[in-house]
């Protein structure tokens, strides 16, 4: 890479750091271009050089936010592997609630939103679902695990099954022990998708 690429690297990856800090503070809403050049200490049209818009940030912070799911050492066989991959995108959505709701309504442009989406169905072909099948359940795996995680990490669930409850805390142990028993359910849907 030469060194003006480089550079060009560095300051796209500064802009996304500050466009994921913003939208964790302030949320997607209020995020804007203006915004995230003064962060970075950018004008406005100086940042138009690294993106062209609101939008292409987005998308990329959908990677950025699934930058770490289904990477690692993942297990071979599948229903560990479909355990791994869920735990990693709730730890995602637990780290940047804000953020993570851009996986429920983005598409998949960034890289790493792609080989998530590659990562679930290497699992569900090595599940046996027959290839016809594939892009359903797909769906179905991605939106019931992202879903879950969204709502969590933002909070959305009552503790105790009651409003009257106490406050949800989005990293307690028992969203992950409810995670665990939901992919449990959803290998099972899987096998009926042979």
């Amino acid at each position: 890479m030469t060194g003006k690429k480089q550079q060009t690297a560095v300051r796209r990856e500064q802009i996304l750091r500050a466009a994921l800090e913003l939208t964790d503070e302030v949320g997607v809403e209020r995020l804007s271009m203006r915004t995230v050049a003064e962060r970075v200490s950018l004008s406005a049209m100086g940042l138009y050089r690294h993106f062209a818009d609101k939008a292409e940030i987005l998308d990329a912070l959908v990677g950025r936010v699934l930058a770490d799911v289904a990477t690692g050492d993942l297990p071979a066989e599948w229903r560990p592997r479909l355990h791994a991959v869920a735990q990693q995108l709730l730890d995602a959505a637990v780290r940047h609630p804000e953020a993570f709701l851009l996986v429920l309504n983005r598409p998949y442009r960034a890289p790493e939103a792609i080989r998530v989406m590659e990562a679930t169905y290497g699992i569900l072909r090595d599940a046996g679902v027959d290839p016809d099948q594939l892009p359903r359940v797909e769906r179905l795996v991605s939106t019931a695990l992202i879903g879950y995680a969204a709502a969590v990490g933002s909070g959305a669930f009552w503790s105790g099954g009651s409003p009257d409850g106490p406050p949800m805390e989005p990293g307690a142990p028992e969203w992950r022990d409810e995670l665990r028993r939901n992919v449990d359910d959803l290998g099972a849907v899987i096998l009926r998708a042979r």
